[in-house]
């Protein structure tokens, strides 16, 4: 009877984990991302999705090839003019190889390798050989699979499959009679392969194994999928269900009538990472397979959808899990993106607790946490850590009526254990008797007067160490105990009249703080009054708020001060001076806005605020942040209603419940690193191998380039970035620089690029990174070095020309001068030299003509001689004849 029992009990665990499971599944397929035509999508037939090294998703379809960074979608078609295309529009498989290169098989051409860093699309070669004398790119291929040894499998329509060596050389052609649906790499390295007649199994070589076939059949399979716990082998079917087969055993175990599943037309298989078997039917939807269990379940992503043509989503092609575990789903209808995000907070959602705003929580001496909701007169207390809860009702005095529906705004646990209430009518003590609590109204004695009333608008209780008494009200100031004890046999002397009190702390020196609507109070018990700390505007170092909400002291006796512009950290300064720090949005908080403050039992710091709660990380000075996409509740939370539980957890009350926090399973989410996606020049996109007149803009494709080189006239450029996370739906923001024009970084919140227009020539480097809202630790920035070469006359090729130039000019104009130095020289020389000359000739002319004068004179007194003589022979003559 007992192991009857037990095994019922274990039963209907394992029932409950199940439905856990299915209703976690479930959960995320609710919440469905649907992707399309309409999205960007180059057409919504979907037939394959794989994720390459670099983190980009690619989708295959009947209208192109996509790739989708999480922001935007890349299309690549066929173009006829263009050789650097995909063979073939129509796409029936994608495959990414190790070495990083995109196989693309088509349903009438072959196939494309894709190499993403250079951005080329090789076309297969026309192979040859003596069993086939068809060349393959004629061929549909539909399966693709890579071996152990790097040689690449080609399953085709009509034509068995071929194998090819690393050079892409064709190794052999088997089954050329068969049709090929899948081809699938087992965990040992063998290959299975999914025929029209049954499935073969080969080694990594090629050399064929087995055949196997269902009940000696030649039935057709469509898929293969494999059981890597337990080395199952299961194939889908059109008309038989799903198959399991044991290869080992040599046995199938069929799957084919389920009272609530349809198991006609499955289409495809693929195991996801907690083990399930889910299967894409053509009609049928989405079914979901328990190895284990042995159960089916399904799920329509039509009537999710709830859209027209709803019924091409429930058309399920293909099944694809990436390796953050989001589930990819190729439909007729388009995409559909199921992230399945791990739940890390729980919550009082599945208690008995109502469903109300959580106004008030207290932990007591036995670690029962007591609960007061907005808009319940009830307080609500939980034995086992929030599981379930147990309710006590008030006992109103006939004068308390009026706040009978008035809900519980504080509960405390005295020093000597003992619980007080309090609501907008008075103040309560919660009695235990027999195990059983009772909350009783009592009233405050005045010190003055001596009069007993009930005290209503209480907001706050605080006993110090010395045991007196404080109760802090909503506009009417605070009161405080005459003696120490119990405040029913107390008188009470009011402080800070009309102001609002919202918390009290004593700190680690016995100091006791108050926060009020008016400053923070420092209270001196000599003077029996309070020195006040306001915000000073424009004053650093001063409060960030005159309005107060929380106060916290952390293990190393810090002050913290919650306000509604921010979180305080109190620095003292000594001489009881004090030195407020402040965190804000741009410090990385989720909101400033601050209901509470926590710290976890590693001396994290959490707040929570309108936005969702922030965990500061007092050793690296960051925020983490987390908000309802990360599990919690609701993001709006209410003043300081929080408490740490005795288990190391922390619960801080929400609108919609109280949120369970458990720091040491709450991780660290990182944020993706960002990448450069695209390239725009003069409004032109730019890819790998893009020449800009004769100069090379792009050797590679823009995400795995460092450098571009841009012409004067093409100063133009728009740089495209993203992100690449397909998991959160929050909000990235980037920041952004250019160096050499940008003197400190940009922010942008919706904007996946940036335009420079009219860059100078020079160099530049442009700079990218991602921040998340939610974490606010920087990724390292991408980086690109923009070189804009300057027009010719600019160059240093024509600066050294200038130079030449310039050296040649004063050349010639040496070569004139010296020519016309010359030339006047010579000038010069010839004035001189027929200056010379005719004084030479002067001098000969002089010389001459003295010479002749010296001659002649003589020759005149020999002439006038020989006239004498002559006259006188004449004379002599005559007288001689005579």
């Amino acid at each position: 009877m007992i192991n009857r029992k037990l095994w019922l009990l274990f039963l209907l665990l394992s029932l409950v984990s199940i439905f856990d499971s299915y209703s976690q599944i479930f959960t995320d397929f609710i919440n469905t991302e649907y992707i399309n035509a309409d999205n960007g999508l180059s057409q919504s037939e979907v037939t394959s999705i794989i994720k390459d090294k670099k983190g980009f998703i690619w989708i295959g379809t009947r209208g192109g090839l996509n790739r989708y960074d999480g922001n935007t979608i890349k299309v690549f078609r066929n173009k006829i003019e263009n050789s650097n295309s995909p063979i073939n529009n129509s796409i029936e498989t994608l495959f990414e190889d190790s070495d990083g290169y995109i196989w693309i098989g088509t349903k009438s051409n072959g196939v494309s390798r894709y190499n993403p860093e250079f951005h080329k699309f090789e076309q297969l070669p026309k192979v040859r050989s003596e069993t086939d004398s068809l060349p393959l790119g004629d061929k549909r291929v539909v399966a693709i699979e890579e071996a152990d040894s790097k040689e690449i499998w080609l399953g085709t329509w009509q034509n068995g499959f071929y194998i090819l060596n690393q050079k892409r050389e064709l190794l052999g052609h088997f089954l050329s009679d068969l049709k090929i649906n899948d081809i699938l790499k087992s965990k040992n390295g063998n290959i299975w392969v999914a025929t029209n007649n049954g499935a073969y199994l080969f080694s990594s070589k090629g050399h064929q194994i087995k055949h196997i076939r269902f009940d000696g059949r030649n039935l057709e399979f469509n898929a293969i999928a494999e059981d890597v716990r337990t080395n199952l082998i299961y194939f889908v079917t059109w008309s038989e269900g799903v198959l399991e087969y044991d290869n080992n055993k040599n046995t199938f175990t069929q799957y084919k009538d389920h009272p609530n599943v349809d198991l006609r037309n499955t289409y495809y298989i693929e195991q996801i990472s907690d083990g399930s078997m889910l299967i894409g039917t053509w009609g049928n939807g989405l079914l979901i397979f328990d190895p284990q269990t042995k159960e089916f379940d399904a799920f329509s992503f039509g009537k999710n959808h709830n859209r027209g043509a709803a019924e091409l989503y429930d058309e399920v092609l293909y099944i694809f899990q990436d390796d953050l575990g989001i589930l990819w789903f190729g439909t007729n209808g388009g995409v559909c993106k199921v992230a399945q995000k791990e739940n890390q907070f729980e919550s009082t959602q599945s208690s008995n607790l109502p469903n109300k705003p959580v106004w008030k929580i207290e932990k007591d001496f036995r670690n029962n946490i007591w609960v007061g909701l907005k808009g319940d007169k009830n307080v609500y207390y939980s034995e086992d850590n929030l599981t379930s809860f147990k309710k006590v009702v008030p006992q109103f005095k006939p004068d308390l009526l009026v706040g009978e529906k008035d809900h519980v705004r504080e509960i405390y646990q005295a020093r000597d254990s003992s619980l007080w209430l309090a609501n907008v009518t008075s103040l309560y003590e919660i009695v235990e008797h027999d195990a059983k609590f009772s909350i009783v109204p009592i009233k405050i004695k005045d010190h003055v007067t001596s009069e007993e009333h009930y005290l209503t608008k209480i907001t706050k209780l605080f006993q110090t160490m010395d045991g007196t008494f404080w109760i802090g009200t909503q506009q009417r100031g605070l009161r405080k105990s005459l003696n120490s004890g119990n405040p029913k046999t107390q008188s009470f002397k009011k402080y800070l009249n009309d102001q609002r009190i919202s918390d009290f702390l004593q700190d680690s020196k016995e100091r006791l703080w108050v926060g009020t609507y008016q400053g923070l109070k420092l209270y001196n018990s000599i003077s029996d009054n309070f020195k006040t700390f306001n915000k000073i505007h424009g004053k650093k170092g001063t409060l960030s708020s005159d309005i107060i909400i929380c106060l916290h002291e952390d293990k190393s006796g810090t002050l913290w001060v919650g306000t509604p512009n921010g979180l305080n950290k109190v620095i003292e300064a000594g001489n009881d001076k004090f030195i407020f720090k402040l965190y804000q949005e741009k410090d990385g908080l989720l909101d400033s806005y601050i209901h509470a403050i926590l710290e976890d039992d590693n001396g994290n710091i959490w707040v929570s605020t309108n936005k969702g709660v922030s965990r500061f990380n007092k050793e690296d000075g960051l925020f983490y942040n987390y908000d309802t996409n990360s599990g919690l509740l609701s993001n709006t939370f209410l003043e300081d209603s929080a408490v740490n539980g005795s288990n190391g957890k922390l619960y801080f009350g929400s609108i919609y419940g109280i949120n369970i926090l458990d720091p040491e399973t709450i991780g660290n989410s990182e944020i993706p690193p960002v990448v450069l996606t695209g390239l725009k020049v003069s409004g032109q996109e730019i890819s790998g191998g893009t020449t800009d007149d004769e100069n090379i803009v792009l050797e590679k494709a823009i995400e795995y380039n460092t450098e571009i080189i841009l012409s004067h006239d093409n100063n133009r450029l728009t740089l495209e970035y993203a992100a690449l996370d397909f998991l959160s739906s929050y909000d990235y923001s980037y920041n952004y620089m250019l160096e050499g024009l940008d003197s400190d970084w940009n922010t942008t919140t919706n904007e996946n690029q940036i335009t420079y227009s009219n860059l100078d020539a020079g160099e530049y480097i442009f700079k990218v990174k991602t921040i998340n809202k939610n974490i606010q630790k920087e990724t390292q920035a991408a980086s690109l070095k923009i070189t804009v070469l300057p027009v010719f006359w600019k160059t240093w090729q024509a600066l050294v020309l200038y130079v030449l130039i310039f050296i040649g000019l004063l050349y010639l104009f040496k070569l004139v001068i010296e020519r016309e130095h010359n030339l006047k020289n010579k000038l010069e020389i010839s004035k001189l030299k027929r200056k010379k000359e005719e004084e030479l000739i002067r001098l000969k002319t002089q010389f001459f003509t003295d010479v002749a004068h010296e001659f002649r004179t003589p020759l005149s007194l020999i002439s006038d001689l020989d006239k004498t003589l002559t006259f006188n022979s004449s004379y002599y003559a005559i007288t001689t004849h005579s």
